[in-house]
């Protein structure tokens, strides 16, 4: 039997899963770029999508397999040997799955997490990555024992349960997820202290998250379709292209919001990209120079400044590069700073409003060889 003649959706299958499997590593080694590019390491959120895109790639692989023994083609062209090893990468297929989307749905929540200073949405943040663990054990326990042991891949078969009803009862879970997410995220924006536009701009890059819900929906609808046939290796194929959709926007979606693009209108809206910008180039805890020119009788003078970050306490000296020395005194007053403004959690308070007193005093010193030549 030829493995691409007659009926069958064979090719449909493998183009359209490895085409989406490309697309979705592709984001995700952009993402991993453009981080080690500016902030020049990795973050947990990182690592979760990595381990998705490997979760990713297997579950690609288990599918490549069952197509390879003829998932696609109609059941009664195939042998009972294809159709064991078809049940048997679905099954493995279906739990690599469940754990790349629950590995992609942490990473994003792990990212909103990481731009809010607020404690309460980072003990929100710990209850839905809670309930994503949960929920990826309880789905990924069901799906291993779906089917009576030992033959619990035999979904043709096996006694199992109700499959439909299942699929049915997991989409929905996927789907509040999912509003769970994007709720959390509008939430966490709707208190970000910028212009509307700029506002609107955020949320339109975190509301693609959407996207994913629609691909739930259509591979929801196309499975109880599906259903209906006994022909399943056959019937089930436009289920499984939705479900490489709905796995590829979930990591895509995840990867989005790191771009660097976004990450330069995160910054410039206050949002704080915890963990991230401490290591950044130019940020507080690094020197800055400045240099200013003055003039007065005794000549030109370049005086340079070496000027600590804000936040902290320092001198900081000035070089005369002719005439007597000076040396200049620069100390922060932490005492004149609104105790409003150390509390707040907001971008606002936390970088655009953060005041500082300084008490500036010159001392002037004469050289000692310049005294010497006045007494004589």
């Amino acid at each position: 039997m030829s493995r691409f003649t007659g009926d069958t959706e064979t090719p449909a299958i493998n183009v359209l899963s490895w085409f989406l499997l490309v697309i979705s590593i592709l984001g995700v080694l952009t993402r991993l770029g453009t981080k080690l590019w500016i902030f020049r390491k990795f973050t947990n959120d990182d690592y979760m999508i990595i381990l998705s895109a490997v979760f990713n790639i297997f579950q690609g692989v288990a599918l490549s397999i069952a197509t390879g023994h003829g998932y696609g083609f109609h059941m009664d062209k195939l042998t009972d040997a294809q159709l064991t090893a078809i049940m048997k990468s679905q099954y493995a297929q279906q739990i690599l799955t469940i754990a790349s989307l629950a590995s992609s749905k942490s990473s994003f929540i792990m990212f909103v997490k990481s731009i809010t200073a607020v404690p309460i949405d980072h003990k929100i943040a710990w209850g839905l990555l809670i309930s994503m663990a949960t929920w990826a054990f309880v789905s990924i326990i069901t799906v291993a024992f779906g089917c009576q042991p030992p033959r619990t891949w035999d979904y043709l078969d096996g006694k199992c349960y109700n499959m439909q009803a299942w699929e049915n009862f997991f989409s929905a879970s996927n789907i509040a997820t999912e509003l769970a997410i994007i709720a959390y995220t509008f939430i966490i924006i709707a208190r970000i202290h910028t212009r509307l536009g700029r506002k609107l701009g955020i949320a339109s890059v975190f509301g693609l998250r959407i996207l994913v819900i629609g691909a739930i929906i259509a591979q929801t609808v196309l499975l109880n379709r599906a259903f209906k046939s006994s022909d399943l290796t056959h019937a089930t194929w436009a289920a499984t292209i939705a479900t490489q959709t709905t796995l590829c926007l979930s990591i895509l979606t995840a990867c989005s919001a790191q771009f660097k693009p976004f990450l330069d209108s995160l910054q410039s809206s206050g949002m704080r990209l915890d963990a991230l910008t401490t290591h950044s180039h130019g940020q507080s805890h690094k020197f800055h120079n400045y240099a200013y020119h003055s003039g007065s009788h005794m000549g030109s003078k370049i005086v340079s400044i070496n000027l600590r970050g804000l936040t902290s306490r320092g001198k900081i000296h000035a070089h005369n590069s002719h005439g007597p020395h000076v040396q200049t005194v620069v100390t922060a007053d932490p005492m004149n700073s609104p105790d409003w403004d150390g509390a707040s959690q907001t971008s606002q308070s936390r970088i655009i409003r953060e005041t500082r007193t300084w008490a500036v005093t010159e001392e002037r010193h004469e050289d000692v060889s310049e005294q010497d030549d006045n007494n004589a």
